[in-house]
């Protein structure tokens, strides 16, 4: 992602502009303007970050939650299995395109800030030291959990939000795949790590109501046909599926949450 380009991050609103990646740390210094644990910060942005952040609503915040998370996921697999350079490229995107766009809601949910969690998997990460990386991963993703029940919504959002993260992760494997192979890793990455944080939150839902529990059930199936889309890590080169397929799980999961009171 060294090339310019724009790119824009469904159901978030942030707009990225830039050359080169910006460094973590630098980033992160700059979120800290925040005033502490998650105020707003100022309309800038970070590094080569430009445009216009508008009014946020709870479940894009929530998807903006689960984004961080599927970057953070797919970094820590990849480290796991000696792909430093990779795994450090989806450590910068949680504050390059996504931690700014969460701040405001930092604040409005009273919602404890982890910029300095994510500053600290980034340098861990970097010098390959795999422990602390792990218990920095686990630090960060405490928090992001903690942030999460700061705005608890029910089953028919949670679902909502699983259908965004899942159209995200659809455009990302479209970009990602040129003559039906995989010509740019990372966005296979990305698609991978938002749709394996979306089944988590399919997981992690109790639904009470006969409706309800149909419809998640019918969720994590759907998601789960989707595994066969990532035959390897880090995939390049790898034959390619159907992205057509996980933006028709992202509408099947959506047409069933519109059904839920």
């Amino acid at each position: 992602m060294n090339q310019l380009r724009r790119k824009v991050w469904t159901g978030i609103g942030v707009f990225m502009l830039g050359a080169t990646q910006v460094d973590l740390t630098a980033a992160l210094a700059a979120s800290k303007g925040e005033g502490g644990e998650g105020g707003e910060g100022g309309e800038g942005g970070e590094g080569g970050e430009r445009g216009r952040r508008g009014a946020q609503s709870k479940l894009d915040w929530l998807t903006g939650l689960g984004l961080v998370e599927g970057h953070l996921l797919v970094a820590m697999e990849l480290l796991r299995a000696g792909k430093l350079d990779a795994a450090k490229t989806h450590l910068k995107h949680p504050s390059d395109e996504i931690y700014a766009s969460l701040k405001p809601g930092l604040r409005r949910y009273k919602a404890a800030g982890f910029a300095a969690e994510l500053d600290k998997l980034a340098k861990a990460a970097s010098s390959g030291d795999k422990a602390a990386a792990e218990s920095a991963y686990g630090e960060v993703t405490k928090k992001i959990e903690a942030a999460r029940r700061k705005a608890p919504v029910g089953t028919k959002a949670e679902l909502q939000v699983a259908a965004k993260l899942l159209q995200t992760a659809g455009e990302e494997y479209r970009e990602a795949i040129k003559d039906g192979r995989v010509a740019d890793p990372h966005e296979y990455q990305d698609a991978l790590g938002f749709t394996r944080v979306t089944a988590r939150l399919l997981e992690r839902l109790q639904p009470k109501a006969a409706a309800e529990r149909s419809a998640v059930e019918s969720a994590r199936k759907t998601v789960a046909e989707l595994s066969g889309l990532w035959p390897s890590l880090p995939g390049d080169g790898a034959t390619a599926g159907d992205p057509a397929q996980i933006q028709a799980a992202a509408s099947r999961i959506e047409l069933s949450a519109s059904g839920l009171r």
